[in-house]
């Protein structure tokens, strides 16, 4: 099987065409001698050799052109030109990148924000970014002229091994509308990533895309194939393999990121912050499940709304849930921009509502995990309310005796920050003002080592609170003022 090699801004893979072979200069004619008799008969000799010679041309030199033809026909064969890179329309939810860095809403540049979320995707992986999840990558396919092209399967093969999702921080964005369904899915987490039906809202199927069907290419017409490549238990570097033929001979081309393969990011267990810069500035503290991958594994949504089951066996198992485990500090470790109000507000949320058993109802200890984040007045003030209190404020249900009997805790599920819209009509808050009002939703569970939960149904507790921040002389923000809303 021949293999052809090809990247992005790349050559269409073909070997060059021959240089067409030298012809030879015709040998020089000899010197003709002066006759002076008879000059008639000499003429009429050179037009009758000039006749015959003519005649033996016109016989001789139509074959050998049409030789000539099929056989520079043969030599100078198109060959049919594949392309890829990552796709420029990034569907209904955006596309989640992962910067090696720690940054902020603020930190993201208007002009990366101009063109929505394709340029702002652009503006993380100019950075060392790679996507999370989900990845698009478009496939340019262009057939060839009297040739037989087909498409038989496309495929992802890993280079090298598996790493762990990668740290630093997840930039989101989201879009308004529904993308598409169509397109190829390839699910890198699979044990060989070959060809999937994609479904409503970008979803990947199990069902095969190439399933008793070749894909022929028309000459010299571009067609684009839309893969969507998930991952969700690992990082990988691929490269993306079409299987084919032309003209009946089995073919494969491979294409790659320019000279390296194409990078996907698994997504993150633990909790840490999400930076989204579209529609809105707006930061979340979640588990990488928020921007994990769309899968349906039993049953898919076809776009005429009707059900498509989906073949056994072919999806990876999904892993067993975790078991509850108590956090070894609380609040857990935080990655914190102090220059940035809304990291400092996630970091408020998160600390004022992370308890274990042995403080669960005491709000002074809740105070004090807050105080890196507070202005001195403000943690001072709550503290003296806290002490002067006849009875301590008891948090709602479940009591203090239930979470002691499970040895439970008190732990953070979601964070969502965002800027407050002003009530009375004045425009809302921006990053950098001195004070900065934002809303501030958190999200909590109270769980048992043994696997106790606060309710049946794991619904989480609900807090939504409106906080301002004020900025300090070197720059920072720290929480000024909250109250419940």
């Amino acid at each position: 099987m021949g293999e052809t090699r090809v990247s992005v801004g790349d050559s269409d893979g073909a070997g060059q065409a021959p240089e067409p072979a030298a012809v030879p200069d015709p040998p020089a004619s000899p010197p003709q001698q002066q006759v002076g008799r008879p000059e008639r008969s000499q003429s009429r000799v050179q037009v009758i050799t000039g006749v015959v010679v003519g005649a033996l041309l016109l016989v001789i030199g139509v074959p050998v052109a049409l030789l000539t033809t099929v056989l520079q026909d043969d030599l100078v064969k198109e060959e049919p030109r594949f392309t890829a890179r990552y796709g420029q329309s990034v569907g209904d939810r955006g596309e989640a990148t992962v910067l090696p860095s720690v940054v902020g809403a603020a930190d993201i540049p208007t002009s990366a924000l101009a063109g929505g979320c394709t340029t702002a995707r652009s503006w993380a992986h100019q950075r060392g970014g790679m996507d999370v999840g989900s990845s698009k990558i478009d496939i340019e396919a262009v057939g060839a002229k009297d040739r037989t092209v087909a498409i038989r399967g496309i495929r992802a093969e890993r280079v090298d091994s598996p790493r762990p999702p990668e740290g630093g921080t997840v930039i989101g964005c989201m879009t308004q509308g529904e993308g598409a369904a169509s397109g190829v899915g390839l699910d890198l987490d699979s044990p060989s990533p070959s060809a999937l039906a994609v479904y409503q809202h970008e979803t990947v199927g199990y069902a095969p895309y190439f399933q008793d069907r070749f894909h022929y290419l028309e000459n010299q017409k571009p067609e684009v194939f839309a893969v969507t490549a998930v991952a969700a238990e690992y990082s990988y570097d691929y490269v993306i393999r079409i299987d084919g033929s032309v003209d009946g001979k089995e073919t494969t081309w491979t294409l790659k990121d320019g000279d390296r393969p194409f990078r996907i990011s698994g997504i993150r267990k633990d909790r840490s912050n999400i930076v989204y810069a579209l529609p809105v500035p707006w930061t979340e503290y979640a588990t990488g499940e928020a921007v994990g991958p769309r899968r349906c594994v039993t049953t898919c949504v076809a776009p005429d709304g009707s059900t498509v089951p989906q073949p056994t066996g072919v999806a990876p198992p999904a892993p067993p849930p975790p078991a509850p485990t108590r956090p070894a500090v609380l609040p857990p470790p935080l990655s914190v921009l102090p220059r940035d109000a809304e990291s400092v507000a996630v970091a408020w949320g998160v600390a004022s509502h992370s308890s274990t058993y042995t403080d669960y109802a005491s709000r002074i200890a809740a105070i004090e995990r807050t105080k890196p984040y507070r202005t001195k007045d403000s943690y001072d003030k709550e503290v003296r309310e806290a002490l002067q209190a006849e009875e301590p404020d008891n948090p709602t249900p479940p009591k203090e005796e239930e979470v002691v009997a499970h040895k439970g805790w008190r732990q953070v599920r979601s964070v969502r920050v965002k800027v407050a819209e002003d009530g009375v009509g004045g425009p809302p808050s921006k990053l950098d003002d001195a004070k900065v009002r934002l809303s501030v939703e958190v999200r909590s569970d109270v769980l048992g080592e043994d696997g106790w939960r606060q309710t049946a149904e794991g619904n989480p507790e609900e807090g939504n609170f409106l906080v301002t921040l004020a900025r300090q002389d070197d720059g920072t923000y720290l929480v000024a003022e909250w109250e419940p809303q």
